[in-house]
């Protein structure tokens, strides 16, 4: 099964690695294949030192638990992505949180479920 995982998602799995959302991406390969966008790798270096803040964690085993965590997501680019796709994403959430367009566009490219803590993306 295919689901667009979000970078809240993924933040809180670096943040907790042996919590339940850490388990799930780092041992659910074989039911799970967790997809995102690659511009959610720049987006997790960037907060590497306010994750680091957080949880009183070094840079370093953010970046060790970032790696852990990510190793199974299937990073994709975002010009893989149908043009239709994106302006069906961008007309569902331009009143709601543009920032949310790749989700939507990724969920409606690959017909699958978005995984996330926003729950204006958890609706279908």
């Amino acid at each position: 099964m295919k689901i667009i995982v979000d970078a809240n998602i993924v933040f809180s799995g670096i943040l907790n690695s042996n919590g339940k959302i850490g388990d799930l991406l780092i041992n659910s390969r074989k039911s799970f294949e967790f997809i995102a966008p690659d511009f959610l790798r720049i987006e997790i270096r960037k907060h590497h030192k306010r994750l680091s803040e957080i949880s009183g964690m070094t840079i370093e085993n953010i970046m060790e638990s970032e790696f852990q965590i990510c190793k199974d997501i299937n990073f994709i680019s975002e010009e893989q992505i149908k043009l239709s796709a994106w302006i069906s994403a961008m007309k569902l959430v331009s009143d709601i949180d543009p920032k949310d367009t790749h989700y939507i566009a990724f969920s409606k490219h690959f017909k699958c479920k978005i995984w996330s803590y926003d729950k204006i993306l958890k609706k279908d």
